[in-house]
């Protein structure tokens, strides 16, 4: 298996988007985390945000509990509710019973 090199920013949260959906979830878990934990908040916070989205929709097959709170940070983040991203995540928020823990 293949070592990707460190990848800082939000190249690093593409990656990890690419890598799960290529089927390389662990891989792209990782990535996703390392972004997620990085102080982009004030830099990139949109980018963040979504990268916490798909983090979510990502640890979803593998953690329940990670996933939820993956979309509550979507959620708490992006107040307006016109957002699509937010929507998205709250559904699945919903559908995995995220409330209920």
């Amino acid at each position: 298996m293949r070592r990707w090199p460190p990848v800082l920013g939000l190249p690093s949260a593409l990656v990890g988007r690419v890598l799960v959906r290529g089927g390389r979830g662990a891989e792209g878990i990782d990535e996703l985390r390392r972004y997620t934990r990085r102080c982009e908040r004030l830099d990139n916070p949109l980018a963040q945000t979504q990268a916490f989205a798909w983090l979510g929709e990502a640890l979803e097959a593998t953690s329940t509990v990670e996933a939820c709170e993956a979309y509550a940070s979507v959620v708490a983040r992006w107040s307006d509710p016109r957002s699509v991203t937010r929507h998205q995540a709250e559904a699945r928020a919903k559908a995995l019973g995220c409330a209920n823990r």
